[in-house]
């Protein structure tokens, strides 16, 4: 069931991102909470749901904003798969681990989907645009603790007070816990 709330949270944040993030000024930027659960669903969910909710995503972002069907889900299940394969070996679950592998999920994903867009694109002209890029990982790395906070509400539907202890108290040693 939490898988339910959380798929419908991201078909929201999906129509969000698609239609009121697109009239945003460019200088402003378009923050993109859609990408920021994607990588919520990679940490917390376990192999078989969170694929399954990571493809089902990215079907209905190819819907939404695909040009090539299909780029999409293929994307987020390399990045889930990548994420996954890394959640073993390193300890990504702590709040502060999770801003930087939002960003650097971010840049992967951006240059995955810059490359075979050139590649499958034929006459088409792409343009790398740091300034947007950078702009956009500041963005996200602004919001991914609140935003992890919020997803973390809906998928346990805990008290929002009991969600925002950074690690108060845990006893012990953590790595050997695991």
């Amino acid at each position: 069931m939490p898988a339910l709330s959380i798929f419908i949270l991201g078909i929201i944040l999906l129509t969000m991102r698609t239609s009121i993030m697109a009239t945003l000024p460019g200088w402003l930027g378009t923050p993109d909470l859609f990408f920021i659960l994607l990588v919520f669903i990679s940490v917390r969910f376990e192999i078989l749901s969170g694929a399954i909710l990571i493809l089902l995503l990215g079907l209905a972002m190819d819907i939404f904003a695909g040009i090539f069907p299909g780029l999409h889900p293929l994307i987020y299940l390399l990045l889930f798969g990548l994420i996954q394969a890394i959640n073993g070996r390193l300890f990504i679950k702590e709040k502060i681990y999770q801003i930087p592998l939002v960003m650097a999920c971010y840049l992967l994903t951006n240059t995955a989907c810059f490359i075979i867009n050139l590649l499958l694109g034929l006459g088409n002209t792409l343009i790398w645009d740091w300034q947007a890029i950078v702009q956009q990982m500041l963005m996200l790395s602004i919001l991914t603790i609140p935003f992890f906070i919020l997803f973390d509400f809906f998928l346990n539907n805990q008290p929002l007070g009991q969600l925002t202890t950074m690690g108060k108290g845990r006893r012990g040693n953590r790595f050997r816990n695991t």
